[in-house]
């Protein structure tokens, strides 16, 4: 699917964007859901992953795949999140259904460090309500183009 000029950057209360989607719920990654303080306890600890997803999930046994999303999640909740990146966080709407594209440890990271809102990128077809959908929802696209 072509996102096209839909690929807006978006605030997200992170309130509104948990009732919909939460990457520690495990579900996702297919683990059991995942306590923010196991990922408090891994940092206190030091146990980290520094690798992404994509470069260990073909390497890893299952296992050890929850573990590894608590120590990535625990890594990156020292990394300031910029969603400007090459790898932006991004959530894609379609109708009745959302998903995380890329950032689920970072949006895990976001929700475990208690942050209040979160920047990213929404892809949708244009005829979702976003605003209903994401209360609180402030659009960044329109003010940059606005002082563009």
């Amino acid at each position: 699917m072509m996102w096209g000029s839909n690929l807006l950057k978006y605030q997200v209360p992170i309130k509104s964007l948990t009732a919909i989607i939460n990457p520690l719920d495990g579900e996702m990654w297919k683990v059991e859901a995942i306590n923010p303080q196991e990922v408090r306890d891994a940092v206190d600890r030091g146990d980290f992953a520094e690798r992404s997803w994509g470069q260990v999930k073909d390497e890893l046994s299952p296992e050890f795949h929850r573990n590894f999303h608590i120590c990535r999640i625990a890594w990156l909740l020292g990394v300031e999140l910029d969603a400007e990146d090459s790898h932006k966080l991004t959530l894609a709407v379609i109708k009745d259904r959302a998903w995380l594209v890329d950032g689920n440890h970072r949006v895990a990271a976001a929700i475990v460090r208690g942050d209040d809102n979160i920047i990213l990128h929404i892809a949708h077809s244009g005829e979702e309500d976003l605003v209903g959908l994401l209360p609180g929802l402030i659009s960044l696209s329109d003010c940059a183009a606005a002082g563009a």
